[in-house]
């Protein structure tokens, strides 16, 4: 018995792993195929389509991504309790101010993750985010995207590919580099 519980938990604890990583392989495999546009796969990763996805704003407005195409976009994933997100906000709404007549810029409050709408609403206020705060309330994009670590933004071409994406707290200049890219 103790040699079935020595070997047998670690064994399963693999095969548990494992499926799940084919799984997961799968499932990408199937979206990337599902929305392949002229000749690019989608994938959350640069270079590649950016995945569609639709939310609704906070104020109860759905946007899809794919009808943003034709103007770059912007994205910023935050949760209204996470410190990196509180320190790059003032940024990006000074960015957003200068760039908002040829960049689209869109906020994505992960609120399945440990957030609220309430807070939500609170760091919209505190911060004067005066562009569009879509709601991802069930967490899909949270895990369309892989984000496993907030701030997440991504910059995306007219076309629809993520130029750049950056896990973490941006500074000026990096959100200025990114951003060029885009409008060039």
């Amino acid at each position: 018995m103790k040699k079935l519980i020595r070997f047998g938990i670690p064994i399963l604890v693999l095969f548990i792993m494992v499926a799940g990583i084919v799984y997961n392989n799968q499932s990408q495999k199937k979206s990337t195929e599902q929305t392949v546009s002229k000749g690019i796969p989608s994938l959350p990763q640069e270079n590649y389509l950016a995945p569609d996805f639709t939310l609704k704003t906070i104020d109860g407005k759905t946007v899809t991504l794919r009808q943003l195409r034709g103007k770059p976009v912007f994205i910023n994933i935050w949760n209204s309790w996470c410190p990196p997100c509180k320190a790059e906000m003032p940024d990006v709404v000074k960015e957003y101010d200068k760039y908002k007549d040829k960049i689209q810029f869109y906020g994505i409050n992960l609120t399945t993750n440990n957030d609220s709408v309430a807070g939500a609403k609170d760091f919209i206020n505190r911060f004067h985010v005066t562009f569009p705060t879509l709601m991802d309330t069930d967490g899909k994009v949270g895990v369309q995207y892989q984000i496993v670590g907030v701030p997440t933004s991504l910059f995306i071409n007219d076309k629809g590919v993520i130029v750049a994406r950056i896990t973490g707290a941006m500074d000026v200049p990096t959100m200025e580099a990114n951003f060029q890219k885009l409008i060039k």
